[in-house]
Parts: structure tokens; C-alpha cells; sequence
């Protein structure tokens, strides 16, 4: 049987050259609970990513 050679060719889409990550947190405490916000967005050309949460500490 004689050796057989495979090629196999991927076309990636051409990515976006520019992008930018925006992003903001917020921290407030009172006495024994503070609370975080945070939110964070990425965005391109035709593309947009948005997340957030919020965090809650309690000290006892």
C-alpha cells in the first residue's frame, strides 16, 4: 500500500483590528457590610460583550 498525504486548508475569518474593554466598580461599606458593583463591556466592529455583578459582604 503506498504512503497517502493529506492537505487540509482552514479559513479563519479575518479578525477586528481594534477593540476596546470599558469597565467600572463601585465599593461602598457601612459598619459590618460593604457591597461591590462591577460592570465590564467589550466591544468591536461587530461584536458586544457585556457583564456585571454585585457582591455582598457580611463580617460577623
Amino acid at each position: 500500500m503506498k504512503d497517502k498525504e493529506i492537505n487540509e486548508t482552514i479559513a479563519l475569518p479575518k479578525q477586528p483590528k481594534v477593540g476596546y474593554h470599558i469597565g467600572a466598580s463601585v465599593l461602598t461599606e457601612k459598619g459590618n457590610i460593604s457591597v461591590t458593583l462591577e460592570y465590564n463591556c467589550h466591544l468591536q466592529k461587530q461584536y458586544q460583550s457585556h457583564q456585571g455583578f454585585v457582591k455582598l459582604k457580611v463580617k460577623l
